[in-house]
């Protein structure tokens, strides 16, 4: 039966439409208002739940989900179905004869929603069956509206997630450095969306090894720690390729809907991998020595005679101590004395001859002869200190021609540093040596513009040869100095021995000639015409 209700005097123009069903089962009100082509939600006793347990739910998951009506319904002559609000529909499975009729929903890919539900009120779907009352009159199946009282939303939490969780980045909180054994560094897998962890992932290392999973940060990011330890070395720590990511043993990566995690990282260089973040260079070789070699020029040299030696290693290394650099001298070892270079790749040993050295050609005693003292990497690697065996290539004796000859005199300038003033016009630097011999003897030098320039501009002073006959036992040097007007600084040149004859060098083979300038500064005279 219906009643038509018009013109209303509490709302003129208000239609209302009452229809009523005999019987149990009844229909529902609805209410038109005029001009309007659209109907509010249309109130329902009918209601929509399902008897899985809230949670998120991936492909091929069963989902029953059930429509209650207010008394018992049957269904006849077809399969009713349920649309729901993610394309996809359940299918009618039983419950005629009783409130309640029950639908089965098989989750299938791509079908996802974060909260489940039927798509609209008209989601029941006869599909040629017929649902009754008890009264046998037609059963209203207008479903409660998406996310109203009584529907399948309110009542249950139901997020189908049919997506596998991937790897979005990996990293390592470890800044960009240089390490050696015994730092601990950690690298960082991060997955796209919240995800649970069984058994021990592990991941492949471009040093050698792999390393075990520790722990799950903010639900996403899994931490692989470790420790550097011989051999591991890198020049950029990274995985070893895009497959470098496993589960270990019953191992597991999922997220809440249980999809497996897709494991595939992006290969090693690129935006997203370890090494495209930062450069953590992993270095646990020993440094070793390549050169020994000297400074000193070739020559003979006598009692006092300052030899400076450099030992090269491969890489840079620290110092702490004095390490020993033992020479062969004779009838008694004496040793070269480190005496800098620590941070570099050479470091500097300084011999002085004392009274009873000789060699024909200096080199150190053995492989063996580089100790104490501590000598280590950057990172701490202790350097292999095995030197080039004497007389080999790279040795000492290979590389220069060092005689040392304590029985024969020995000539040196008298003092490695000398001054003269500009306006003295000459200046001479003294050469001696330490005791007479018979005849004449020579030794020849060589004049080294520093910031004075020679050939009459600041100085005039060419290389030359010192030739002292017995009984004397020093000469001179002589030069001339130009006096100019130039105010400028003190400036000067460098007079080297070598290649002596009859002597050998002795403790003072340079000297440093400093010209003191005599000229002031000009003065600068301010006139103001006050006109």
């Amino acid at each position: 039966m219906s009643l038509l209700l018009t013109n209303c005097t509490a709302w003129p123009g208000l239609t209302v439409l009452l229809s009523a069903l005999g019987g149990d089962g009844g229909g529902s009100p609805m209410l038109f208002l005029p001009g309007s082509s659209k109907s509010s939600p249309v109130p329902t006793s009918v209601s929509v739940s399902s008897a899985n347990s809230n949670g998120a739910y991936k492909a091929g998951s069963s989902l029953n989900i059930s429509v209650t009506f207010p008394n018992s319904v049957t269904v006849s002559g077809g399969t009713p179905s349920l649309n729901l609000n993610n394309g996809a529909s359940a299918s009618y499975q039983s419950g005629s004869g009783s409130k309640v009729l029950f639908f089965l929903y098989t989750v299938g890919s791509g079908e996802d929603v974060a909260k489940l539900d039927v798509l609209d009120q008209s989601s029941f779907v006869l599909n040629g069956a017929s649902v009754l009352s008890s009264g046998g009159s037609t059963q209203s199946t207008t479903l409660p509206a998406p996310g109203a009282s009584g529907s399948l939303s309110i009542n249950k939490s139901l997020e189908i997630d049919t997506i596998a969780p991937t790897v979005s980045s990996t990293g390592s909180p470890s800044a960009t450095n240089t390490y050696g054994p015994g730092s601990n560094l950690q690298v960082n897998v991060t997955f796209s969306e919240t995800v649970t962890i069984s058994g021990t992932p592990y991941i492949d290392l471009n040093i050698g090894r792999s390393i075990n999973f520790s722990s799950l940060q903010s639900g996403v990011t899994l931490t692989f720690p470790f420790t550097v330890s011989n051999p591991d070395d890198t020049s950029a720590l990274d995985y070893v390729d895009s497959s470098s990511l496993h589960l270990g043993a019953g191992g597991s990566i999922l997220d809440k809907a249980g999809n497996a995690a897709v494991l595939s990282l992006v290969s090693p260089g690129v935006s997203g991998s370890v090494s495209a973040s930062k450069t953590i260079t992993i270095d646990t070789v020993s440094p070793s020595i390549t050169n020994v070699t000297a400074t000193t020029a070739n020559g003979t040299y006598g009692i006092g005679a300052a030899i400076s030696i450099q030992v090269v290693f491969d890489e840079p290394v620290n110092v702490t101590g004095t390490p020993n650099l033992v020479l062969e001298t004779g009838s008694v070892d004496n040793s070269a004395t480190y005496v800098s270079g620590s941070g570099s790749s050479t470091l500097v040993f300084q011999y002085t001859v004392t009274s009873g050295d000789t060699n024909g050609d200096l080199d150190y005693v053995a492989s063996t002869s580089l100790s104490s003292g501590t000598i280590q990497d950057l990172v701490g690697n202790s350097a292999v200190l095995t030197l080039p065996n004497p007389g080999a290539s790279g040795s000492l004796a290979a590389n220069k021609a060092l005689v040392i000859d304590t029985s024969a005199a020995t000539i040196s300038f008298s003092a490695s540093a000398l001054s003269v003033d500009e306006d003295d016009g000459t200046g001479s630097a003294t050469v001696s040596i330490s005791s007479a011999v018979p005849g004449s003897i020579t030794v020849d030098y060589a004049v080294t513009s520093g910031t004075a320039t020679g050939s009459g501009t600041d100085y005039t002073l060419a290389s030359g040869t010192v030739t002292i006959t017995n009984p004397a036992t020093s000469d001179t040097i002589n030069f001339s100095i130009n006096n100019d007007s130039l105010d400028e600084p003190t400036e000067s040149f460098t007079i080297t021995l070598s290649n002596p004859s009859g002597v050998v060098l002795g403790s003072t083979t340079a000297v440093t000639v400093s010209i003191l300038d005599d000229d002031n500064s000009p003065e600068v005279e301010v006139c103001r015409n006050f006109g």
